[in-house]
């Protein structure tokens, strides 16, 4: 069977010309090497290289193998780099939402930040404003939910990121601006211009 390892060792015996040379750059013996390429000659069933010159020289076989291997090895370096950063949490793709309008004045500048910091983190930002977006959340629709509401789910974890503080804005000549209190039954009477939330809420 033909592995990742027979196509290095082609590659360093196309680079370095000689068994000695390619063994000592591939970290092997020149009696593995030569193990080696016995092996791709039985699983082929023809001589892919010519040991005997100087350099080494590739049959049709060989050359077509090589072929192969300068299409296939950068493909897996590559593979083998993404996969380092994934394990390391420097790729991925983040889907958050925010149930808060007010918070994007201070959310998109740190998401900036972000993606100067990580690059390869793709980030999708998907619209709070559905019907049950915690369960959204808990079922992997999203990765992250800005709310205000710390619903008990499973699975399920909220840590606070700010204080916030609800604020009640009058003009000056309000009769109810010189109250150090005001409550909800003095308001009653009043139109309330307010953020459109649920009644329960």
């Amino acid at each position: 069977m033909l592995e990742l390892r027979h196509l290095k060792t082609l590659v360093a015996l196309r680079e370095h010309g000689s068994l000695v040379a390619a063994a000592g750059d591939l970290c092997l013996t020149p009696s593995a090497l030569s193990h080696q390429l016995r092996e791709i000659d039985q699983w082929i069933g023809v001589e892919v290289v010519n040991r005997r010159s100087r350099p080494v020289s590739f049959s049709n076989v060989g050359q077509r193998l090589l072929k192969l291997a300068d299409e296939i090895l950068p493909q897996v370096q590559i593979a083998q780099s993404d996969i380092t950063r994934i394990v390391h949490g420097q790729t991925g793709r983040i889907i958050f939402s925010s149930e808060c309008h007010s918070c994007f004045d201070w959310l998109m500048p740190l998401l900036n930040q972000y993606r100067i910091q990580y690059p390869d983190v793709d980030l999708d930002f998907a619209s709070g404003f559905e019907a049950n977006p915690h369960e959204l959340l808990q079922t992997g629709e999203f990765d992250l939910l800005i709310t205000a509401d710390p619903i008990a789910l499973k699975g399920i974890e909220y840590f606070p990121i700010f204080e916030y503080e609800s604020r009640l804005v009058l003009s000056n000549t309000h009769p109810l601006v010189r109250a150090k209190e005001i409550s909800v039954q003095q308001l009653a009477e009043e139109t309330l211009v307010t953020y459109p939330v649920d009644k329960h809420r």
